[in-house]
């Protein structure tokens, strides 16, 4: 499924057909919890997109509470709320959905702000982190490390963001989880941490570090 929308960082009053991203991915009330379970939360909406994970809070009969806006920022995922608490108990269409949705920019408001994302255009302008070397021919694929006493793969999403597994190991989780917590978020359903592409590359220069640990 393809859904176009605005890229999020550019809320103009009328959608620009030069800027739209293209989300291969959309979940709705999707879970966003910790590895141990104790923190969790339930996106609205939750978008893949090429170049960017974006979470989407829809703002109907009460605006997003403060601890999951605190949850999210703590993840730093970028995340808008967009306000149609107007609309509660009216018949709407499709159309004029769409046009409050895409077309009002003072119905959203950044919950954490995507300002560090470039536009869709920019992508093949941004240049590697520079501080980071990796004993690797690609920034993109898969990796494996040995870390504890389990080998861990990473393997990059087609989003862009990349997935980390190990078989269940206690001493390599306790190496891993630490490395990923803060950068992405654990999936349950799958059971591995997925790291957003921001921190890729510092990740993979952590994990390389942690070999032999």
């Amino acid at each position: 499924m393809l859904i176009k929308l605005p890229a999020p960082t550019l809320f103009d009053a009328m959608p620009d057909t030069s800027t739209l991203s293209v989300f291969s991915e959309v979940c709705v009330e999707h879970l966003v919890e910790t590895i141990d379970g104790a923190h969790h939360i339930v996106a609205d909406c939750f978008a893949q997109a090429p170049d960017y994970t974006l979470v989407v809070e829809i703002a109907v009969f009460h605006r997003v509470p403060q601890e999951k806006a605190a949850y999210l920022r703590g993840l730093n995922l970028p995340s808008v709320e967009i306000d149609l608490q107007d609309c509660a108990g009216k018949h709407t269409t499709w159309e004029t959905l769409a046009q409050l949705v895409l077309c009002d920019p003072l119905r959203r408001s950044w919950i954490v702000e995507a300002a560090t994302l470039p536009a869709p255009q920019q992508m093949d302008e941004m240049t590697p982190e520079p501080t980071v070397q990796l004993d690797t021919p690609s920034l993109r694929g898969e990796w494996t490390y040995f870390i504890g006493d389990k080998t861990v793969w990473v393997r990059e999403l087609p989003y862009r963001n990349i997935k980390v597994f190990h078989r269940p190991s206690l001493q390599t989780r306790q190496i891993v989880e630490p490395l990923c917590r803060g950068r992405g978020y654990w999936d349950k359903k799958f059971n591995c941490w997925i790291v957003f592409d921001q921190f890729k590359h510092s990740l993979l220069h952590d994990l390389e570090e942690a070999q032999g640990l």
